[in-house]
């Protein structure tokens, strides 16, 4: 939009129950690298990312271009996907948002009013009545917190942070 900043923001992913989400993946890096959206419904054999088990090697390599389908088989709200291929580049910011709406759902960008496939913002409109939404993806890169054994530890050693968005 004319006289806003340009504004960099993680992927978040917009989609309803019942439909198939298909992302074509061109891996821009020096290693394979992949998506994976675990609590989507997926083939194994062709949109998990990693030989993991006896699924076969799904990634992308250097330079080449993958379309990996995922299906929305139920509301789910909030999720997740993330670089399995590489879970190194998970600290670099290889991951981002998909969010499934109840079927028959319009997004529509909260500035414009046009309708979006993406974005962290987003005024929905849903057969069971219309809310606005803000995704928030959380990121921390310290050992301590995000260990799972309990007690659950209070205090932050290393940098964590909230992405609400990077501008130039």
């Amino acid at each position: 939009v004319d006289g806003l900043p340009i504004v960099r923001e993680p992927l978040v992913i917009r989609v309803n129950a019942g439909e198939v989400l298909e992302i074509d993946l061109t891996n821009k890096l020096n290693q394979r690298a992949s998506i994976s959206a675990s609590e989507l419904l997926f083939d194994p054999k062709g949109s998990y990312g990693p030989a993991i088990g006896n699924n076969p090697d799904s990634s992308t390599l250097p330079g080449e271009t993958r379309t990996y389908r995922f299906f929305a088989d139920r509301e789910l709200g909030s999720s997740y996907f993330l670089n399995l291929a590489n879970v190194y580049s998970l600290g670099d910011g290889a991951f981002g948002g998909i969010v499934v709406e109840p079927a028959d759902s319009v997004h529509l960008d909260p500035y414009t009013g046009e309708e979006i496939t993406h974005g962290l913002a987003a005024n929905i409109i849903a057969p069971s009545g219309n809310f606005r939404e803000f995704v928030t993806l959380y990121h921390d890169v310290d050992r301590v917190i995000g260990q799972s054994r309990m007690p659950y530890p209070r205090d932050v050693t290393g940098f964590t942070g909230i992405n609400y968005a990077a501008e130039n």
